[in-house]
């Protein structure tokens, strides 16, 4: 009787252990460029894209640093859904960034499409002279 009811509690474990295992979402990575632009005012200004390379995700928004720490650097994408290795812009199409030589660190946050896992991913690139 013990042995049976031992062996009962055993399964019961390995069955809620087994149910609980759930595959671990990717984390996105991104590949992100620079272009050179003319703003209006005649300055020299930065368009950023990226796209993601190991999955399809639901962007949210970028939060940029750039290498002076200009505050307020947001791009909101409202959850536009991204393929993967599709570019797509990390500003509205008009829009530029005033140049700043350095590293941009730029946040990028979303939900992967698949299980709608929050993510929140950190990258960076390099702007020159």
């Amino acid at each position: 009787m013990i042995h049976r009811f031992l062996q009962l509690i055993g399964l019961i474990f390995i069955i809620g252990f087994l149910s609980s295992c759930k595959p671990k979402a990717v984390v996105p990575t991104f590949n992100i460029k620079v272009t050179e632009v003319t703003l209006t005012s005649g300055g020299t200004g930065l368009q950023f894209k990226a796209s993601c390379t190991n999955t399809e995700i639901k962007m949210d928004k970028v939060v940029f640093t750039s290498p002076n720490n200009t505050p307020g650097l947001e791009f909101n994408f409202n959850g536009r859904t991204c393929l993967k290795d599709e570019f797509f812009p990390l500003q509205a199409i008009v829009d530029a960034y005033t140049k700043e030589t350095g590293i941009w660190k730029i946040r990028f946050s979303g939900i992967h499409m698949g299980d709608a896992a929050p993510f929140t991913v950190d990258g960076s690139i390099q702007v020159y002279q």
